[in-house]
């Protein structure tokens, strides 16, 4: 992860994360990094109000993402195809920017 990968995930814990013991948001003062790797990160957690820690890893899918999107459109363009439009890539950053919560299992689940 680069720096602006964690500065995306510290936000995105403070969004998303509360404490599991006492309900309180995550302050920027309460998020630690512990290590990186080249699209993860693992931080801990610790809770100013009630002292409860724990750790979790955050994992930079769409980097990966946008990676096999670049090989693909490159892949493509040497055959010929032009198959991804700039409007593609639009249409994921906003479905990604307005409807996606974070919650992979439930954006892959079959619908019944």
């Amino acid at each position: 992860m680069n720096i602006t990968d964690i500065k995306n995930a510290t936000k995105y814990i403070q969004s998303k994360f509360k404490c599991e013991a006492c309900k309180k948001k995550y302050s920027q003062d309460d998020i630690y990094l512990m290590a990186t790797a080249e699209h993860e990160g693992l931080f801990e957690l610790r809770c100013t109000n009630c002292k409860t820690q724990i750790m979790i890893t955050i994992v930079n899918v769409l980097k990966e993402q946008q990676f096999k999107f670049k090989q693909r459109i490159l892949k493509n363009k040497i055959q010929g195809k032009n198959v991804i439009s700039k409007n593609d890539i639009l249409d994921l950053k906003n479905f990604l920017d307005k409807k996606f919560d974070g919650n992979f299992k439930k954006l892959f689940q079959k619908k019944s």
